[in-house]
């Protein structure tokens, strides 16, 4: 007859596993206190700073560095373009304003060096 095998499978969640995290966590205190330098040098929330510390086994400095690298890779994309179209609308309303000046001749365009104010 053939004997079966047998497979342990180790929960992750296991009463070991957790006494070795709470093993390697700081104090409350300590906990918060990294949090807020967290907070600080980002500039973000505690709510935050806690994901990441968390994350990293409340690592301060490994928490800054990628949080910073996170926000490296996220960054050109919206604020180039919230930029640009900043720029964008405010050439607009330089040019409108102009136009609107020279019609109400408030503005000489006689000299093609400078404009002058009438």
């Amino acid at each position: 007859m053939e004997s079966e095998k047998v497979y342990t499978v180790k929960d992750s969640d296991s009463e070991e596993d957790i006494d070795e995290d709470e093993a390697n966590l700081p104090s409350r205190e300590e906990c918060e206190e990294r949090c807020q330098t967290f907070a600080e040098v980002t500039g973000t929330d505690s709510a935050l700073a806690m994901f990441y510390l968390q994350d990293r086994e409340w690592d301060v400095q490994r928490s800054i560095s990628d949080y910073f690298a996170d926000q490296d890779k996220e960054a050109p994309s919206l604020p180039l373009t919230s930029q640009v179209k900043q720029q964008k609308k405010l050439g607009e309303k330089k040019r409108a304003s102009m136009s609107d000046a020279i019609a109400s001749h408030k503005v000489n365009t006689v000299d093609s060096e400078s404009l002058t104010l009438g």
